[in-house]
C-alpha cells in the first residue's frame, strides 16, 4: 500500500518504523533522541535530530525529486526517505566532536553543537 505523502503523520510513523532497530524516540519537544545507531559509538549521550512529523513530512516532500532519482522505481516520497536515512546515517556517522545536534538542512542533515543551534 502506497505512503500518502500528504499525511504527515504517516510519513512519520513509517520514519519511525525505518529506525526501529536503533534506540529511537520521538519527543514532545520537537526532536528524536537517538541513544544508539548501528556500530557507532555515541559516548557523548544521545544525539538530538530536531523535526516534528509535520517539518519531517515537508522536508521529504522536498526531496522527492532527489529521492526518486537515488531509489528509482520507489514511490517517491519513499525515496525521499530512503535517501533522507543515508544523510542522517552519515551526519552521524562523521560529526564532530561535541556535536549532538542533528538539523536536517538543504544538503541532507548537519550536525552542530547544541550551541551552535542558532546559526
Amino acid at each position: 500500500m502506497p505512503l500518502d505523502r500528504a499525511n504527515d503523520q504517516e510519513v512519520f510513523a513509517e520514519f519511525l518504523n525505518r529506525v526501529s532497530d536503533e534506540d529511537v524516540r520521538a519527543s514532545e519537544e520537537g526532536y528524536i533522541e537517538i541513544r544508539t545507531w548501528s556500530d557507532v559509538e555515541l559516548d557523548e549521550g544521545p544525539l538530538r535530530l530536531r523535526l516534528t512529523p509535520e517539518s519531517l513530512a515537508e522536508h521529504l516532500r522536498g526531496m522527492e525529486h532527489d529521492g526518486e532519482l537515488a531509489f528509482p522505481g520507489t514511490q517517491p516520497i519513499l525515496g525521499a526517505l530512503q535517501l533522507f536515512l543515508v544523510h542522517l546515517d552519515e551526519a552521524i556517522r562523521t560529526r564532530r566532536a561535541g556535536e549532538t545536534e542533528l538539523l536536517p538542512d538543504r544538503g541532507g542533515v548537519r550536525s552542530v553543537t547544541p550551541n551552535g543551534l542558532n546559526t
